[in-house]
């Protein structure tokens, strides 16, 4: 039992030198995240799984058709340098894709691709082994939006604009890895790119989970 618990100890010990030592300036960092949507509206091309959507009546005679199938899955891969101790900024790039498939007609499909980037700036707090942080994120980018049956097809393009930020927690996995967890909030504004003299737009809140990991280059 002492020896476990030595080596527990001594783990921890091991993880927060390393995450300390990796956190200083000029430091390299690549990594990769995955956005889990947990509230929002309109939006669900920025959250990740696959789901399914059925529509019920308590009405006589309702006849309840197959689930419509949602599928989601996004990708932020990420760069950045420690432009001083603790302090990590960098670039985003944001790539996602949503498509619905209705329940009744496989071939009657609305999907959106998105792709977009923007700087991001995050502070790990100077803590033992696990270190929290904080970050501000913003992206800019394009939503392509197709809607397509048997008989007709459409495109659309929408400009968007992103800014969100969040607190999180860096876990150390191994000398020069951390495994992240980032409860964030984001708010999304999607406007067409012709033809809106009235600068239309749509705006849309969502809170969120983002989980990844960070490999912190150099000695």
């Amino acid at each position: 039992m002492r020896k476990t618990i030595i080596l527990i100890v001594s783990i921890l010990f091991f993880n927060s030198f390393v995450l300390d030592a990796q956190t200083d300036r000029g430091r390299i960092v690549v990594g990769g995240t995955s956005t889990f949507g947990l509230m929002g509206t309109g939006n669900d091309v920025m959250s990740i799984g696959v789901s399914t959507i059925k529509f019920k009546s308590d009405i006589d005679g309702f006849e309840e058709d197959e689930a419509d199938k949602v599928t989601s899955i996004n990708f932020i891969p990420k760069l950045g340098v420690f432009a001083a101790n603790n302090l990590l900024i960098g670039l985003d790039i944001s790539l996602a894709y949503q498509k619905n498939t209705n329940g009744g007609n496989s071939d009657d499909t609305y999907s959106r691709r998105l792709i977009s980037a923007g700087p991001f700036v995050r502070y790990y707090f100077p803590t033992n082994s696990i270190k929290p942080f904080i970050e501000a994120t913003s992206s800019f980018g394009s939503i392509k939006s197709k809607s397509e049956d048997e008989d007709y097809s459409d495109e659309s393009t929408d400009r968007l604009t992103a800014f969100g930020g969040g607190l999180g927690v860096a876990i150390p996995i191994g000398d020069k890895v951390s495994f992240d967890i980032l409860a964030h909030y984001t708010s999304f504004t999607t406007k067409d790119k012709e033809d809106n003299d009235n600068n239309n737009r749509v705006v849309v809140g969502t809170l969120g989970l983002k989980l990844g990991f960070v490999v912190f280059l150099g000695n």
